[in-house]
Formats: structure tokens, sequence, C-alpha cells
């Protein structure tokens, strides 16, 4: 299934058809307020695909992503005598979100065969767990140290790699689309944009804010009148915003104003706008 244009933008849409041909990542560049890393599991729900996200840090390894091997837990069950567990290393591999997409049978294994007595690793997909392909999310690329995300993109270019406690191999001839995230093209390598199709994310304007957040706000049980109402309102209240409104922020009013009965331009609708950080 395609992606429908009119639900990402015309432009992004056929960036999105570009990376899914080229296969390469698609990298959105934005505010977080702005929706960027609502991109993705939208794309895994038109496309009927499992959706896995990672959101990367200051601390974070490429290693984090591909598994994690428990060498404490390990040590501890070798000195009670756990009998033949601490002898097996597949019990005390997690596997990470990429291998998970790379083939989630082998994740839910930890790599073991299908014999064996291997507790089964829980599969932290979402939208469509039992879809063979996957969208897989590595969110705010910006925020982790130089080098993770050269690493990251050099196993999802291989589609393998190994994992070095019990030398079983993760390979991958499904399909994945991957999505990174950033605020900002300048604080990544250069590499990394030139390997991959690249969307900026443009400030929303009002229309395309309440034509963006309405069927989410409807499946919430809010009606058109008060969407449309605080929209109004806000652009009412432009002169005294410090900031742009983006999609969450948006959302966020309309949510607060439709549980609370909050009255636009009333003393509550002033202190909603200057609790989120938008008053000037």
């Amino acid at each position: 299934r395609q992606a429908e244009p009119s639900s990402l933008s015309e432009d992004l849409a056929f960036r999105f058809h570009v990376a899914l041909i080229v296969d390469r990542p698609l990298l959105i560049a934005g505010s977080e307020r702005a929706g960027r890393s609502e991109i993705a599991p939208y794309l895994a729900e038109v496309l009927g695909c499992r959706f896995y996200a990672h959101i990367l840090g200051p601390e974070s390894k490429a290693q984090d992503l591909l598994y994690d091997f428990d060498d404490v837990q390990r040590l501890h069950d070798a000195q009670l005598g756990s009998g033949g567990l601490a002898h097996d290393p597949y019990v005390y591999v997690e596997p990470g979100i990429v291998w998970w997409a790379f083939d989630p049978d082998s994740a839910r294994r930890r790599g073991a065969g299908s014999g064996g007595d291997i507790p089964f690793a829980p599969d932290p997909a979402t939208v469509s767990s039992g879809a063979r392909d996957s969208v897989l999310l590595i969110d705010s690329l910006d925020k982790a140290p130089p080098g993770v995300a050269i690493d990251l993109l050099s196993v999802l270019g291989r589609r393998s790699f190994t994992v070095r406690e019990t030398a079983a191999v993760v390979r991958s001839s499904r399909r994945i689309v991957t999505v990174l995230t950033a605020d900002s093209l300048r604080h990544l390598d250069p590499q990394i944009p030139r390997t991959a199709i690249v969307y900026q994310l443009p400030y929303p304007s009002m229309d395309r804010l309440v034509e963006t957040a309405t069927p989410r706000l409807h499946l919430a049980g809010i009606e058109t009148s008060c969407i449309e109402g605080v929209a109004d309102a806000l652009e009412d209240s432009r002169d005294r915003l410090a900031r742009r409104v983006e999609l969450n922020d948006f959302v966020d009013i309309v949510r607060a104003v439709a549980e609370m009965k909050i009255e636009p331009e009333g003393t509550n609708w002033r202190i909603l706008l200057d609790s989120m950080g938008l008053l000037q």
C-alpha cells in the first residue's frame, strides 16, 4: 500500500516514495513539536508494517539498537549454580529494535536455533505486530554522540550484524523503512544527509495544523467546532505569542480546552498558553 500524499503532504509523500524505491533512510529534520516523530508510526499504519522506535540521547550507543548481553546476570547465575542455563549465552541476549526489524523470528528466539529451552523475547512492535515488513524510527539522531549515527547506518546498509557473545549472525531479507529524525541537519555528520532522502519539516500554517490534527482529535471525540474555535483564538492571540504554535502544541491546547471547558480569550486561556511557554 502507498502512503496517501494528502495525509503526508505531496512533498513528503514524494520523498518517502523515493526512499522506498532507492532503499535509503528517510531523514526528517525539524522540531519535535512540529510532529516529526509522528510520521513514522503513521507510515507503519498505512503500510501495514511492524513499528519499532528508539530515541537516542547523549549516552546512546549503536549497540543499544542491535542487542544487549547481560554479563552481570550470567555471572550471578553461574555463582548460584543455576543449572545449564548459566552456560547457555543465548539466555542473556536481549534483542534491540534493529534486530527485531531485521528478523523477528530470530529475535524472538534470541538468535538460538528452533530447539532448546530458551525463553522467548517479547516483541516490542506496535501498530501491526503480525506483519512481515517493518518501519524503524531512530529519533533525535543529533542528540547521540558522534559516530553513533554512522555506525547504525553501516549496519542498516549491510543488513546484517553478528552477536559477539554467541557468534549468531543476524541478517534481513525483509523490507525495512528506516526513518531518521533530527532537530537540524547542521549538527549531523555530513555523510548522513548524503546517504539519506532528506525532508525539512516546515513550520505548519494554522490551516495545516487544523487539517493535520482534526482526524486525531475527532477520534478523541472532539468536535470540529472546538478545533476551529481554538485555531481562531490562536490567530487572534498571534501578536502575544513568543513562538510558533506547532502540531503537538495545537493538539494539546485543543484537548485541554475541550476537557476543561476553557473559554478562548478568558483568564484560563491566557494561563493555558503561558503554561505551555507560548506567551511573551
